[in-house]
C-alpha cells in the first residue's frame, strides 16, 4: 500500500544525539516528484522547528549545493542545546528566483548525558 509518506519529497523520519554531528544530503525534484530539480544557480537550506510549533525556527542551515542535490553539515554547537522531536524543511530558491518547500520530515534529538556536552564541543576546537 502506497500513502502520500511514500512520496519522492517526503524525508525520512531521522534521528541524532545533541552536541553530536552530521552531514545530510537532500536531493530536490520537481513537482512531478520524479525529475530531479536543477539546484545550480539557486539557493538551498534546512529549517528545524519544534515538532508543531512552526513559528519558531530552532536552527536554519544553508546547503552546499551540487547540481539536483545539496548537502547540509549539522556541527555539535547547533544541536548541543536541542532536545525532542523537530520538523525540517527544505527550502529551494531557484535560478528565477522562485521559492518553494520540496521536501519535509521529522528528526528526534536525544539529550545527551550531562557529561557529554563539554567533551564534544573540546574535542571540535
Amino acid at each position: 500500500m502506497t500513502d502520500i509518506y511514500d512520496q519522492a519529497n517526503y524525508l525520512p523520519d531521522t534521528w541524532l544525539y545533541a552536541g553530536s554531528s552530521k552531514v545530510w544530503t537532500y536531493p530536490c525534484f520537481e513537482e512531478d516528484n520524479v525529475t530531479p530539480l536543477l539546484l545550480t544557480g539557486g539557493s538551498a537550506e534546512v529549517v528545524f522547528c519544534p515538532y508543531g510549533k512552526p513559528e519558531i525556527t530552532s536552527l536554519q542551515k544553508i546547503g552546499a549545493i551540487t547540481d539536483y542535490s545539496f548537502t547540509v553539515t549539522i556541527n555539535s554547537s547547533d544541536t548541543i542545546n536541542l532536545s525532542g522531536k523537530y520538523l525540517q524543511q527544505v527550502i529551494v530558491t531557484d535560478a528565477s528566483g522562485n521559492t518553494f518547500i520540496t521536501g519535509q520530515g521529522t528528526v528526534l534529538i536525544f539529550p545527551a548525558i550531562a557529561a557529554m556536552p563539554s567533551l564534544l564541543l573540546r574535542k571540535e576546537k
